[in-house]
């Protein structure tokens, strides 16, 4: 009776163990991702449909996770435009299907460009044009400044107009003490302002009478897809990083060699109508970047306001404007000593030509950005099918293993001490 006990006692805590190593490997074990795969062929260059997936769940690492649409995620992607053929039985790529938001932009900007009126074009900057904070996803303007010695003045006419040196300005204040008479004579303007001061002319100057340098901001709330720095070599690298065949480095050589520098570039989301004239400013002037708040651009949505912009016409014409009031305020001897005054009164030119592309009556100049399919009707999704995964050996067999190594250790150990007692003459 006592080896028929043992042997019954031996079994039920096999048959625990087991169930022990079952349960165990199960919670130890990641939960399978639910994966989007296609169901079918889905050809390059054509619209995610949703009755061409499904779903299958996979136990995959987390990196390639990543990469692969879930289950959560199919609607950000269906009615994405596919990039790539895509076969029945493969994983859905985020790499290869084009949607706003998509993380893999990082590696491809085409998967985020949504918008058939956008393109994507590189501004050169530096610290001085730029805030260096900038980072993807801001909203900046962009202002073009156009100097004197950047375009060729021979060639055409108009721009020898436009490079002609400004009329001379007879000297209007007169410096020192004031008259016998006490009477001090009060500046006058010009002979001919009204070339000189928007005011007086209904806030119009003709492209023969102005004069560079010149500044307008051409483009409004724009994002910003990417940003690039300089990488300065790292004077506190003393290492190579990285030992022979790849190996980790050691923690003398934890420094890395190159360090960020100053900003140099710029990757914008621009309107397509737009190029021309950002690539006339690339190459004859110099492009600022001003960072807008992002509640601001975010409720703007690409919207752009007609600006005057600012020419040497109008800061000499707001400076003799200054004068001539600062002049005729003034009763006491006058010491001539510089003043600074600030520009609070100056009232720009509106330039046609300059500020807007010419383009007909019908056309905006500037496409407006606005968010890519934001308001086009997406397709109702169709809940996927879902596609038996059948039994996971692979999440059996290590404690099917574990258990029938137990089973195996604790027969021995009975068979060992009924050996002994067999010995000993206890049975």
């Amino acid at each position: 009776m006592l080896r028929s006990a043992t042997f019954t006692i031996g079994i039920l805590l096999a048959g625990l163990a087991f169930v022990g190593f079952l349960m165990l490997g199960g919670m130890m074990a990641p939960p399978p991702y639910s994966v989007v795969i296609a169901v079918q062929d889905i050809p390059a260059y054509s619209t995610l449909d949703p009755n061409a997936l499904g779903i299958d769940a996979q136990r995959i690492n987390s990196q390639v996770a990543q990469t692969l649409v879930l289950r959560e995620e199919i609607d950000q992607y269906v009615a994405g435009f596919v990039l790539e053929n895509i076969h029945a039985g493969e994983p859905l790529r985020k790499s290869a299907i084009v949607a706003s938001g998509n993380p893999q932009a990082i590696n491809r900007l085409a998967l985020v460009m949504t918008d058939p009126d956008k393109v994507a074009m590189v501004i050169p900057v530096d610290p001085k044009t730029a805030p260096s904070q900038i980072a993807p996803g801001d909203w900046v303007d962009l202002v073009v400044g156009l100097a004197p010695g950047n375009i060729s003045a021979g060639s055409n006419t108009t721009f020898s107009n436009l490079l002609t040196p400004p009329t001379p300005v007879s000297p209007i204040v007169s410096f020192g003490p004031t008259p016998a008479s006490g009477v001090r004579p009060v500046p006058t303007l010009p002979p001919n302002p009204s070339s000189m001061n928007p005011s007086m002319n209904n806030g119009s100057v003709s492209a023969t009478d102005m004069n560079l340098p010149a500044d307008k901001v051409v483009i409004q709330n724009v994002p910003v897809l990417a940003v690039r720095f300089q990488q300065v070599p790292n004077p506190a690298f003393t290492g190579s990083g990285a030992g022979f065949g790849g190996a980790q480095p050691s923690e003398g050589t934890s420094q890395p060699a190159y360090i960020q520098g100053d900003i140099q570039t710029m990757t914008v989301l621009v309107p397509r109508s737009s190029v021309e004239l950002l690539t006339f400013g690339k190459d004859n002037g110099r492009v600022h970047v001003v960072l807008l708040p992002a509640k601001t651009a975010e409720a703007a949505n690409g919207a752009q306001s007609p600006t005057l912009g600012i020419t040497f016409n109008d800061v000499l014409a707001w400076m003799m404007r200054e004068r001539s009031q600062a002049a005729a305020s003034q009763s006491q001897p006058i010491v001539a000593q510089p003043t600074q005054i600030a520009p609070a009164q100056l009232q720009p030119t509106a330039v046609p030509g300059m500020g807007q592309p010419t383009q007909p009556s019908n056309a905006q100049p500037t496409a407006q950005p606005t968010r890519a399919n934001a308001n086009s009707p997406k397709p109702t999704p169709v809940p996927p099918a879902t596609i038996p995964t059948g039994l996971d050996i692979g999440a059996l067999l290590v404690p099917l293993t574990c258990g029938v190594v137990l089973l195996v250790l604790f027969v021995g150990v009975v068979r060992f001490i009924r050996t002994r007692r067999r010995d000993s003459g206890l049975v």
